[in-house]
This record gives structure tokens, C-alpha cells and sequence, in this order.
């Protein structure tokens, strides 16, 4: 049987409502989009399986902020790896630096063409979907091989009780000469 993968997941966290809606717009045709307005919630649905496969964040959020949430998210062996794409108004090489410093994989101006945002997006689904399907790949291999194992234990098992049938059938004729 053929893995099939399920729709990407991307977390998209901004505070600001309009920037959240038309993010989450530009995305939910293509991909599971889920939304969280800071980075409090952003953490708790991270921590939820299944992970997101992506996350756009805002770096400036009350509370929490983006940069914070990346810091937390490498600290997890679950969500370590995943990807995040600032998209921000912030244009400083400073914050750039730092968001890049603590993980991020991209950073993105709030300005930039709606466009390319989605064209980096796909990109990155692509990588993460190529990494998911070598996951389900491996399982089906894992699962190919106790299967397998199992059968040949069977088998095995099977061919004892037949011989040791056979076998104690030629010790009696032997015996009884």
C-alpha cells in the first residue's frame, strides 16, 4: 500500500487580526490552517500532536513574543524541528539576526508581495512533505518487516511441531523393529 499525506499543517500566529485573516486566507485553499493570536497559544497547540508542519509568526506580540516562542519551541525534543517564517514589520538586520540566530528558517516582510510569501511557503511544504513521506515510507518498512518476522516465527513454529511429529513416528517403527 501506498503512504498517502495528509494536507500540510501551518500555524499562523499574529496579535493583529487583519494580518492573521489574510494569512490564513492565502493558505487555506492549499493547506490545514490554524490560527492563534499569540504566543501562549501558539506553545499549547504545539504541544498538541499532530505539530504543525510550518509556522508563520509575527515577531511583536503582547506576552510571549515571536522570537521567545522559537526559543521555547527548539527546547522540545516534538517541535524542535519545526520550521518558522517570521513575517513581520520589523526591518532591522538586528531582530533579523536574532530571529535567524534562535532557529527561524526565514524572515519576511509584512509588506512584502503576497505572492512570494506563497511561493516560499511551497518550498518549504515541499521539504517538510518530502521528510513526511520518508517518515511513512520508513514505518511501512518497519511494519513490512515484523510482519515478515512474525510470519516466519510462524512458519517456524509450525514445521517443529510437523517434524517432531515425523521424527517421534521413526523412533517408534525403529524401535519396534
Amino acid at each position: 500500500p501506498v503512504a498517502v499525506l495528509s494536507p500540510s499543517r501551518i500555524l499562523v500566529v499574529d496579535d493583529y487580526p487583519v494580518s492573521l485573516k489574510l494569512l490564513e486566507k492565502l493558505f487555506k485553499d492549499e493547506y490545514q490552517v490554524t490560527t492563534a493570536t499569540d504566543g501562549a497559544a501558539a506553545l499549547a497547540i504545539c504541544e498538541t500532536e499532530p505539530v504543525p508542519d510550518l509556522i508563520l509568526m509575527d515577531v511583536l506580540m503582547p506576552g510571549i513574543d515571536g522570537l521567545e516562542v522559537v526559543r521555547r519551541l527548539r527546547q522540545r525534543q516534538a517541535t524542535s524541528q519545526i520550521p518558522v517564517i517570521f513575517v513581520t514589520g520589523l526591518t532591522d538586520d538586528e531582530s533579523r539576526i536574532k530571529g535567524m540566530a534562535l532557529g527561524a528558517v526565514d524572515f519576511v516582510s509584512k509588506t512584502n508581495d503576497p505572492k512570494a510569501l506563497r511561493a516560499r511557503v511551497r518550498n518549504f511544504i515541499a521539504f517538510v512533505d518530502m521528510r513526511r513521506k520518508l517518515q511513512l515510507d520508513y514505518d511501512a518498512m518497519l511494519d513490512a518487516a515484523r510482519m515478515r518476522e512474525d510470519a516466519d516465527n510462524m512458519t517456524r513454529h509450525d514445521l517443529k511441531g510437523s517434524l517432531a511429529g515425523i521424527v517421534g513416528m521413526v523412533q517408534s517403527l525403529a524401535n519396534d523393529e
